[in-house]
């Protein structure tokens, strides 16, 4: 019996929804940080985001790079 409460319980945490959701608090500043678009490439995951309205590539293996529109 114990070993079937055990396996509901990781069974009903494992298929909760994570969406991911923001707080906002009073007088709490403006959210900073976008995740705009994310995809795997050869191995390496590579995030677009977008800070302060700047938007920057980085990747999942180091390093952050300032997009330029043409």
């Amino acid at each position: 019996m114990k070993y079937i409460l055990i396996f509901a319980l990781f069974l009903f945490v494992s298929c909760a929804d994570n969406t991911t959701t923001t707080i906002k608090r009073e007088q709490e500043a403006n959210q900073r940080i976008y995740g705009k678009e994310y995809t795997i490439y050869k191995g390496t995951g590579y995030q677009i985001i977008e800070v302060d309205g700047v938007e920057y590539i980085t990747t999942t293996r180091g390093g952050i790079c300032p997009l330029v529109k043409k």
